[in-house]
């Protein structure tokens, strides 16, 4: 077909969108399929929200490409061709998650909810496009997509109903402008920054501390770490607080599907960090002109040790998160190590693979790693809940893999490479 002339080489082999994509094609298909074949059919609809929200950013990204170069008033139809490609897109990949949902059995609210966030997010980037980096802000938004549905199910069938016109008109407004500075210093800063690069809030001049004990891990990653830092904590106060106010009854069902949910969170923060690192590894000449290392090696030897810092610090994290809601929500005590355990040895293993990678197919690859950590954390919570857990075997369990992360990632600390 005419329309996908071009298509690989536009959407897969920018960095940015292809980053993108693959967070939509590995949260729309494998770890769907995952979710299933464990049988946990009401996870679904978390991991397709995730994918079109991954879809969103990689329309947002390629508006702000399109309107940061003059390819589309030097080249006829330029624009039109990643137009159509963008609405092929987007209604291809409602349409295959509205398929999902209806199969599956699960609200549609999980296709609609996202989609009008992804809307929101699409027409915030019309208006501004600094407003791009508020794709983080997008992507943990979609965590309060369940209990809004648990609180309010009629919102299902009525957001999805609201959101097709908002495709519409969306659409009509993303591609009905010209070119714009604003968007060519975005796609510049985006290339070398990795696109996360959040405006200088007041609460991040407070956090020179914590990117010293990063660095030099968080010249690359920036604010993003940190955003991640504070909105675990924050977002697991909210699913405490929510599920505190909830009846006993409907609590008992519903305590320990958040349970992974951290893990989740700390694997794929420690994996967005070597993406961030990949995107902006062309700024590392620049760093290395200062009189911080003495040559390549020392830089090499630095960041393995600040990935040893990161990981200390999710864990600890982790494990006082995990603390309190064993106390509040009454999660078995034999919990508490087997998931503090799973979250040490998936988050190792992410940043030690994470420094063999080199271009956003391996970063892809790398989000794989949150897998067997979520598996055991499933697996472990559904013992607790049916009274079959045994402690002793999945403490031993997780203990072997991680020393076999630890190991993974001192053996890769000299491994640093740059893009190819």
């Amino acid at each position: 077909m005419r329309v996908l002339r071009g298509f690989g080489s536009l959407w897969f082999r920018d960095l940015g969108s292809a980053s993108f994509l693959g967070m939509q094609l590995l949260f729309g298909l494998i770890f769907v399929l995952a979710v299933l074949l464990l049988e946990r059919r009401e996870d679904v609809g978390m991991m397709l929200s995730f994918s079109l929200s991954g879809m969103s950013m990689a329309i947002a990204w390629q508006w702000n490409r399109v309107h940061a170069s003059e390819w589309g008033l030097l080249s006829p139809g330029f624009v039109a061709l990643v137009r159509r490609q963008s609405q092929i897109l987007m209604l291809g990949s409602v349409l295959l998650s509205l398929m999902l949902a209806l199969l599956t059995g699960i609200s549609v609210g999980f296709v609609g909810l996202p989609l009008l966030a992804g809307m929101a997010f699409l027409w915030a980037c019309s208006l501004k496009p600094g407003n791009f980096y508020l794709s983080l802000v997008l992507f943990f938004s979609l965590l309060l997509i369940k209990p809004l549905l648990a609180a309010a199910p009629a919102l299902g069938w009525l957001s999805v109903l609201l959101a097709l016109p908002a495709m519409w008109a969306m659409e009509r407004r993303l591609w009905d402008t010209s070119w714009r500075s604003g968007a060519q210093y975005l796609y510049q800063n985006g290339m070398n920054t990795g696109g996360l690069a959040l405006p200088s809030w007041r609460l991040f001049n407070s956090s020179a501390g914590l990117v010293r004990l990063l660095f030099p891990l968080s010249y690359f990653s920036g604010p993003a770490l940190l955003v991640l830092m504070l909105l675990l904590p924050l977002v697991a106060a909210l699913v405490t607080s929510v599920l505190l106010l909830m009846p006993v009854e409907s609590t008992n069902s519903k305590l320990y599907g958040w349970l992974h949910l951290w893990v989740q969170l700390c694997v794929m923060g420690c994996a967005m960090v070597h993406w961030i690192r990949v995107m902006r590894w062309r700024s590392l000449d620049a760093l290395l002109l200062l009189p911080l290392f003495a040559g390549f090696n020392d830089f090499k030897r630095q960041f393995f040790h600040a990935q040893l810092r990161l990981l200390g610090l999710i864990s600890l994290i982790i494990c006082l998160l995990m603390l309190l809601q064993t106390l509040l929500l009454g999660y078995p005590w034999g919990l508490l190590p087997i998931t503090v355990l799973a979250t040490f040895w998936g988050c190792a293993l992410s940043l030690g693979l994470g420094v063999l990678c080199r271009n956003s197919l391996h970063i892809t690859l790398l989000m794989l790693v949150m897998i067997p950590p979520l598996v055991i954390t499933d697996v472990a919570a559904r013992q607790a809940r049916e009274g079959t857990l045994e402690p002793t075997l999945w403490l031993l369990g997780n203990g072997l893999m991680a020393l076999l992360a630890l190991a993974v990632l001192y053996l890769t600390r000299n491994r640093l490479r740059g893009p190819e």
